[in-house]
Formats: C-alpha cells, structure tokens, sequence
C-alpha cells in the first residue's frame, strides 16, 4: 500500500481561518468609524442647510415693500419682518440670543422678550447686513444665506 503525501495540515487551517476572522474584524471597526464621521458629516449639513432655509423662507415670505428690516436688539443685530409695515402690525424678530437664534412674534414696536421666543437653531453668530440694493445677506455660525429680495429693497433702520 502506497502512503499519501500529508497536507499542510489543522495547523494551517487553523491560521487561515484565524486570519480571515482577524480580516473581518477589522473591517468593520473601520467601517463603523467610517459610518460614525458621514453620520457626524450628515448632522453638521443638515443643521447648516435647515438655519440658511429657514430664514430664507421666512424673508421670502414676508417679502414686500418696506417689511424687510435690520435693527439693534438685546444682543446684536436683529432681522425685523413686519406684516402689515404701513399698519403698526405685528412682526417676526429673528436674532441671536445666548447662543441660541431665536424668532420673536410680537406687536411692532414693543420691548423685546428673549426668554419668551422661539428657538430656531444653535448659532455662535448673526450678522444679517445689506450687501447691495435688495440683496440681504446672512451669515449664521452654520453658513450664510444670499436672498434676493423680490421687493427689490430693504433697509436699515436708523
């Protein structure tokens, strides 16, 4: 009787298999960490774009001759949007207040309630400004909005 050539043996496969566990291990610590930054990524671009709409939509909406406006408020500029401007009215103002933009609802003219608003978005910053005749920009700690706007003004007040 003729003896077999052995193979490499339970050793070997042992090892093999060892390594393809090892393999398999450490792809998916890489892929969780992968997947743990485009989730981080996905959050910081979804807050920027939901601060930039928001306040692009609220201009737009109000959007008419003379409801468009900037003033000083408790804690920097404030972007006024009144309803009815030739009225009185009431109007929507939209500032920064202890790291927080907020949007007060309120009787034009009266004091402003800071603690009483609404908080819109987490911002280190608000700087609504002018950049040009009926161009109003806004810079916010998550990005900045460029709205043109349709009335084709827009001021300051004095």
């Amino acid at each position: 009787m003729k003896k077999q050539k052995e193979g490499p043996g339970a050793g070997f496969a042992l090892a093999l298999f060892a390594l393809l566990l090892g393999c398999i291990l450490a792809l998916v610590v890489l892929g969780g960490g992968l997947y743990e930054r485009l989730a981080r990524s996905q959050q910081e671009n979804g807050a920027a774009r939901t601060a930039a709409g928001y306040l692009t939509t609220r201009v737009r909406a109000a959007d008419r001759e003379g409801a468009v406006r900037l003033e000083e408020g408790p804690q920097g500029p404030v972007l006024v949007l009144a309803e009815a401007p030739e009225e009185g009215g009431y109007e929507l103002r939209i500032y920064l207040y202890e790291g927080w933009l907020v949007e007060d609802y309120a009787p034009a003219g009266s004091a402003f309630a800071p603690e009483q608003a609404q908080l819109v978005a987490q911002s280190s910053r608000f700087e609504p400004e002018f950049a040009a005749p009926g161009l109003l920009r806004i810079e916010t700690g998550q990005g900045d909005a460029l709205i043109a706007l349709r009335s084709g003004e827009g001021r300051r007040a004095a």
